[in-house]
């Protein structure tokens, strides 16, 4: 439930690399002559590779060596022992051999491959890697081991993974070669038909359609292999004589190939630790998989087709994680013949399988879907009180009486970060939960119960069908909340008191159907300071809203970014906001009046065009404006954003022409997009002394560019696409030009191309790229600022 800010930090350069490395070692041993090191600088720096880790390592191998005649020597051995590999960090010497086992292993990923922190601790957890004491928990352990490593630059942070909302690591290719060199032909990833020596630890890339393990000559070294990762999409069966060689498989991993089903003799795999299904088409599991007792971590993430759970999965007490986490966005890319058993964005999971609440030692249960059958309800719950993570709870409204509720006590979680929950009803079920108060009083007392306890970091509200909150909303028992999201709670008339939340940093409000004001209620019970910490604060699709007001005194300080959107009959917004930077409105056509916004930097608005009207004059501080779906074929006469750097007029399907002397002289950005009755771009575009980034992209009707973009004196790009009548580039273009891109122009890119009556205006731009073929070698990074 949103995401921490990461700063991935890029190698430093190798004087700064050197500097580094030669004041390490006058720390070390004051007395040593660094001078006497530069002959080897360019070896030194090749070694290092802009790990500042790796410099202090190579500082304090020399320095434990106290014949400096070695020195040369150390160097020289060192490369020529690692020579597939130029950063071979050091920092391996001194790990704990146990930490040198979880890198090597790492070798058996393809080299590039992004991975998952806890995947990887889970299988780390199946080889026995992690060695912890009887009150330490093994994946606090593995953390530690993990977070070492990336200390060590062993392993290097990649990007923020917004489905899954983690972070992925990659190990850079020096290290990947490292980390084989160090496995010693113990941890292989292979293709399908190669042999596999000694290996124990195996991944296989299967990338040929249909690929079919029986034919393969794995045969009896698989009896050896403790690890089977598979990566591609294209193995689609399991034969049972290959699985049956897997007599001593500890971890099995198929996840995102194109599986459907298990075959029965996955119950051979008595040492099977680690299952990991996540992203398959499975829709049944063998109920074999209930014999397999040593079982740790069973993934079946974005198992979206996945109907049941095997029934015996509650004999499995070594059970540590179930993953049942849904990637909603990933629903979007399946193919839509894949998506017929969906309704409304329902998981296939109808329901547990009857006493999963046996499996005490559960770390990890992503979801729980509720059942009517005996042993499928929330008193299941009960004793699962190592839950650590997240947890959603689906199908809420088969919760008849609020006793039930009570069972599952999850106020007793204590280690649960994040909640979701969930009354699934649709159709007929959610039109008599509409007409039934005493229905309706039910389900408020048994969201009551569902209270969770004051630790809890984030809070997802889905469906609820009740008319009111329950009192420990907006409380002191939600006092480390940092995101609430409420959506589709369309009885609520009114919001919940939130504002003495302290920590609460986002607010997400949508589908609340019922509510017709905003009001200081909404943030604060008594004299405090209301909402000291939220910084962001979206409403969506309120229908009959038509206020948001606030007292004098009663204002959101620390919000920086508002968001309304889809609130049709909105009209005013008076609530006292100082300190916000970014505005969003979206299909919000009657808002006309919003609250002074002094330090307001960044502005878009889509299909509210009466807003658009009244804002022209009053911010003036504003950066960066995004003007979308303005239905009007002329813009006003005068526009009086002086400060405005960055400028965006897409979808305004009627707009033929900009106005003379309309765009701000401090642009630097200027974008023009599907803008289909567009005719003509400013002809006094020249005035933009400043601007550098430009785009024109689908504009079918402009013909021509104006002369004068010859004189923009600073312009640095331009990308002009899918503007089908656009014959020919202005007679000149600036010298400071360097990147020119131009795709789906037909007519110009005749005009572009090599001999064309255009080709002398560009043939000097350092970075052409026509038609998405690159024409000229690429300008050198860092040679642009955008």
């Amino acid at each position: 439930m949103g995401e921490s800010t990461i700063y991935p930090l890029q190698p430093i350069g190798e004087e700064d690399c050197l500097s580094l490395f030669f004041y390490y070692m006058a720390q070390q041993n004051p007395s040593i002559d660094v001078n006497d090191l530069r002959g080897f600088s360019g070896v030194i720096a090749q070694k290092c590779d802009g790990l500042p880790s790796a410099a202090a390592d190579l500082a304090f191998r020399l320095c434990q060596e106290p014949d400096r005649s070695r020195w040369s020597s150390i160097l020289k051995t060192e490369i020529l022992q690692n020579s597939d590999s130029s950063r071979a960090d050091l920092s391996y010497q001194l790990l704990p051999s146990q930490l040198k086992q979880c890198f090597a292993f790492c070798s058996l990923f393809p080299n590039g491959f992004e991975f998952d922190k806890e995947e990887l601790i889970n299988l780390w957890m199946a080889q026995n890697f992690i060695q912890c004491s009887d009150d330490q928990r093994m994946e606090d352990v593995g953390s530690g081991y993990f977070d070492f490593l990336e200390r060590r630059s062993l392993f290097q942070y990649s990007r923020f993974d917004r489905k899954s909302n983690r972070p992925k690591y990659v190990i850079h290719s020096s290290m990947h070669n490292f980390a084989r060199y160090v496995s010693k032909g113990e941890c292989i990833n292979a293709k399908p038909g190669q042999g596999i020596g000694k290996a124990r630890h195996l991944s296989l890339t299967c990338q040929e359609a249909g690929t079919d393990l029986t034919r393969d000559s794995l045969s009896d070294q698989l009896r050896v292999v403790y690890t089977l990762v598979v990566f591609g999409d294209s193995l689609a069966a399991l034969p049972d004589d290959f699985i049956r060689k897997l007599e001593n498989l500890r971890a099995l991993d198929l996840s995102n190939t194109v599986l459907q089903k298990l075959p029965d003799s996955i119950k051979y795999l008595k040492h099977l630790r680690c299952l990991q299904l996540r992203g398959t088409k499975i829709r049944r599991l063998p109920d074999g998989i209930g014999e397999l007792y040593f079982l740790q971590t069973f993934g079946l993430g974005n198992c979206y087709m996945l109907e049941e759970l095997p029934k015996g999965i509650k004999y499995l007490q070594n059970l540590r994680h179930i993953d049942l986490h849904w990637d909603d966005d990933s629903m979007l890319m399946m193919a839509q013949e894949d998506i017929s058993w969906s309704l409304m964005g329902r998981h296939s999971l109808k329901f547990m399988p009857p006493e999963i609440g046996l499996l005490i030692e559960l770390q990890t249960l992503s979801r729980f879907v509720v059942g009517e059958k005996s042993g499928c309800g929330l008193e299941e719950l009960e004793n699962l009180n190592q839950l650590h993570g997240e947890l959603l709870i689906s199908n809420l409204h088969l919760v008849k009486r609020s006793a039930e509720a009570t069972k599952a006590k999850l106020k007793a979680k204590k280690h649960l970060q994040c909640l979701e929950l969930h009354w699934d009803a649709i159709g007929k079920e959610a039109q008599n939960f509409s007409h039934t108060f005493r229905r309706r009083d039910d389900v408020e007392r048994i969201l009551c119960e569902l209270q969770p306890h004051n630790g809890l970091r984030g809070l997802r509200i889905v469906g609820y069908m009740g008319t009111s909150f329950p009192t420990w909303f907006g409380s002191s028992d939600l006092c480390n909340m940092t995101s609430l999201t409420l959506v589709n709670c369309r009885q609520c008339s009114s919001f919940p008191a939130l504002g003495n939340l302290p920590l609460l940093t986002e607010l997400n409000i949508q589908g609340m159907d019922a509510v017709r004001l905003v009001n200081c209620e909404f943030c604060v019970r008594g004299n405090a300071v209301p909402f000291r910490a939220l910084k962001k604060l979206h409403f969506e699709s309120m229908p009959i809203l038509r206020q948001w007001c606030g007292d004098k005194g009663c204002a959101l300080n620390a919000l920086r970014e508002l968001v309304i959107r889809n609130c049709s009959m909105l009209e005013k917004i008076t609530h006292d906001m100082p300190s916000l930077e970014k505005l969003v409105i979206e299909e919000t056509p009657k808002l006309v009046l919003l609250p002074y916004l002094q330090y307001l930097r960044s502005l878009e608005v889509t299909r509210s065009g009466v807003l658009f009207w009244k804002l022209l004059s009053s911010l003036t501080s504003v950066g960066s404006f995004s003007l979308r779906g303005l239905s009007t074929k002329y813009l006003p006469a005068e526009f009086k954003y002086g400060s405005l750097q960055r400028l965006e007029v897409n979808s305004c399907n009627e707009l033929e022409c900009f106005p003379d002397n309309w765009l701000p002289t401090s642009l630097v950005y200027f974008g023009v997009k599907n803008c289909p009755m567009l005719r003509f771009l400013p002809n006094d575009i020249n005035k933009l002394e400043v601007l550098e980034d430009m785009e024109i992209q689908s504009c079918p009707r402009l013909s021509s560019l104006p002369e004068n973009v010859g004189y923009l004196k600073s312009l640095v790009r331009l990308d002009i696409s899918n503007c089908k009548s656009l014959l020919s580039l202005p007679s000149s273009l600036p010298n400071t030009l360097q990147i020119l891109t131009i795709r789906k122009c037909p007519k110009l890119e005749e005009k572009c191309k090599l001999g064309g009556e255009d080709w002398l205006k560009i043939r000097d731009i350092y970075s052409l790229w026509i038609d998405g073929n690159m024409v000229i070698s690429p300008l050198p990074q860092g040679n642009i600022h955008k």
